[in-house]
């Protein structure tokens, strides 16, 4: 037998029922709140669930409309903290992002659905397993950012292992570790988390993807290099991305000097098909949008990295390399 129960667990129950099975385009009659309630053991009647109406909407988190039906007023929440747009864009980013794992991925979307309507569920649910996304390994990222945010919030240095990609496309320690950093900004850019940072012994700013820290320790060590980070443009020390394109991508071989094989796989991905060339080369085989972006991001590479083939990509490459030097004769 439902019971009253107190007033706010009413409230509270009411105002669920209507978050999860309302929306715009679906409402509930009055009875269909009742069923809902006694579900869950709670009495209730029409005078009852009038008032909780009014009181959910003088809360001023959501706002519940009745309209006319057919000669029955039905209950919609027509706002809500989010509405559907502003999930689907997050839901969007969390799918897509590399530097949160599937399984992560996965969690954060069934979360944000929650936020809604079962019906906007259901379409928000479908990113659940979306295929052909380049995603991290490393789920301790998230435990690092927060770690980076404490360091920072208490005006702290933290220390840390630094690795790199090699041809095995495993992640080993790079040269130069450990590093002692004065954390200042976690950035997201190009679908990778980085953290900017202050390191005494070279007298700059320097620039950390963080799925590829470990071993961090926050320091009992004030941070240095405030003056130096203050004057910086920081969007000078963020990644950047190739770009939009609107022509089709065309596979390429890049061949590389085998130092430079986590430049490659951190840009493509860990299902980059790599060939040995000789002792010291390897070869990539990967498809890209040949433009000036990518031309722009392979310059920098200097000799490090080659255009094998085709032809076709070489020639416009040496094109775009001579345009370069006419500006320097």
């Amino acid at each position: 037998m439902p019971k009253s129960g107190n007033l706010r667990r009413r409230q509270y129950e009411t105002m669920r029922v209507l978050l999860e099975y309302s929306d715009e385009e679906h409402g509930l009659a009055i009875s269909q709140i009742q069923e809902e309630l006694e579900k869950v053991k709670i009495a209730s009647d029409r005078r009852t669930i009038y008032a909780d109406i009014d009181a959910i909407n003088e809360t001023g988190l959501v706002h519940v409309q009745g309209r006319r039906s057919r000669g029955v007023y039905y209950y919609h929440v027509i706002e809500r903290l989010f509405d559907p747009v502003e999930l689907r864009l997050l839901v969007d980013a969390v799918a897509t992002s590399r530097f949160i794992t599937k399984d992560k991925s996965d969690n954060l979307i069934r979360k944000l659905s929650s936020l809604t309507s079962v019906y906007e569920a259901k379409v928000l649910n479908r990113q659940i397993g979306v295929s052909g996304r380049v995603k991290s390994m490393n789920e301790s990222i998230f435990y690092q950012v927060d770690e980076i945010s404490r360091a920072m919030e208490n005006d702290r240095q933290i220390r840390f292992t630094y690795m790199q990609w090699n041809l095995e496309k495993k992640l080993e320690p790079r040269k130069n570790n450990p590093v002692m950093l004065s954390p200042y900004l976690l950035t997201w850019n190009d679908e990778n988390y980085y953290l900017i940072g202050y390191v005494k012994k070279d007298g700059m700013l320097k620039t950390y993807r963080v799925d590829k820290i470990r071993n961090l320790l926050m320091l009992d060590l004030k941070r240095e290099g405030e003056e130096e980070f203050r004057k910086n443009d920081i969007s000078s020390y963020t990644s950047e991305s190739f770009g939009m394109f609107t022509r089709d991508p065309v596979e390429v071989q890049l061949s590389f000097d085998n130092e430079m094989a986590g430049v490659l796989i951190d840009r493509f991905g860990t299902d980059l098909k790599i060939l040995r060339e000789s002792a010291f080369t390897s070869v990539a085989l990967t498809k890209v949008e040949v433009s000036r972006q990518f031309f722009g991001w392979l310059c920098g590479l200097g000799s490090g990295v080659r255009i094998k083939g085709p032809e076709s990509v070489k020639k416009e490459y040496r094109k775009y390399l001579t345009s370069i030097l006419e500006d320097y004769n």
